[in-house]
Order: structure tokens, then C-alpha cells, then sequence
């Protein structure tokens, strides 16, 4: 006894057509993916003379689109200067509390040294460190830099200002 089967013809080129390539669902992003990106530019010099941490005001605000996404948090500047300061140490803070970073380093913070701290032996480095954060929710987030020196003055940037970058990526 023969079985005679048919199937609808499917137009495979038409149906690629249908396909909305525009936007992908974030939940249907692969690992590593970029979900979202924002940045900020300050524009100007941020200093201090504090040998506390402090809020640099620099602050960016974040809401990521997937509950168990990485967050990768960037600050960069032209350059950053120790002028009579030896040290300056940076960190970044996630609603002004948590310290975010590698969570088995036991210092989350950059730290960068000058061996000679007279104010006419300027030294400046360029400015680009990362952070990973797992925020753990789709609430809106803060990120906050801070900085301190061990003495004297020091310069998260020059006139060329600083800037942070936030991005969500998919797990």
C-alpha cells in the first residue's frame, strides 16, 4: 500500500523578506553581544587634593534590558595628571555604594604612582580603565567615578575632559 504525502510549497526567499532584521529581540541576543550603549563627556578637568575618596561628579545613569546581563563600565581621558602629587587612585561605584570590579581582587581600585611628586615634574598618563558589574535587575543604576591623591593635587583629565561608557552585555 502506498502513502502519498504533499506539503505546502514555502517560498523561502518571501518568508526571509517577512523578517523584521531591523531589531532583534534582546532575549534572543547571543552571548556577548552588546545589548545597549550609552556614554557621557565632561568637557573639563576634574581635580582634587583629597586623600579620601571622593565623587568626581562624574555620573552616568543606566537601566539594562536584561536582568543577568554584564555591565562593562569604561573611563577614559586624553591623559590624567599627578602634578604635586605622587599617587592618584580611581574607583567606580554603583549608586554611590557598591564598588564594582573584579569581586575576588581584594583592591577594585586603579591606582597609578609618579616616583617624583615636585610640582614642575608633571606627569600624565593616558586615562582608560574597565570595570565589570553585574547589577543583578532591569532597575536603573547610577555609576559614579571617584578619585583621591596622597597628597598635593591631582587631575582626572585636561581641558580635553573625561569620558564614561556603559555597556550591557547579553550572558
Amino acid at each position: 500500500m502506498a502513502v502519498k504525502f504533499t506539503k505546502p510549497e514555502i517560498n523561502v526567499r518571501e518568508k526571509l523578506n517577512e523578517l523584521d532584521f531591523a531589531r532583534v529581540p534582546y532575549h534572543k541576543m547571543p552571548a556577548g553581544s552588546v545589548i545597549q550603549y550609552a556614554s557621557i563627556s565632561t568637557g573639563t578637568s576634574v581635580s582634587t587634593t583629597s586623600t579620601s575618596f571622593v565623587d568626581s561628579g562624574i555620573d552616568i545613569f543606566f537601566s539594562p534590558k536584561l536582568a543577568n546581563s554584564k555591565v562593562l563600565v569604561t573611563v577614559q581621558s586624553r591623559r590624567f595628571n599627578l602634578v604635586s602629587s605622587d599617587v592618584i587612585s580611581i574607583k567606580c561605584l554603583r549608586d554611590d555604594d557598591v564598588n564594582i570590579g573584579i569581586q575576588n581582587q581584594s583592591v577594585q581600585d586603579g591606582h597609578f604612582q609618579n616616583n617624583n611628586s615636585s610640582a614642575s615634574n608633571q606627569i600624565a598618563y593616558p586615562l582608560h580603565y574597565m570595570w565589570e558589574d553585574s547589577p543583578g535587575g532591569t532597575a536603573e543604576v547610577k555609576y559614579s567615578m571617584y578619585f583621591k591623591v596622597n597628597g598635593g593635587t591631582g587631575y582626572l583629565a585636561d581641558s580635553g575632559g573625561v569620558q564614561l561608557y556603559v555597556q550591557e552585555i547579553a550572558q
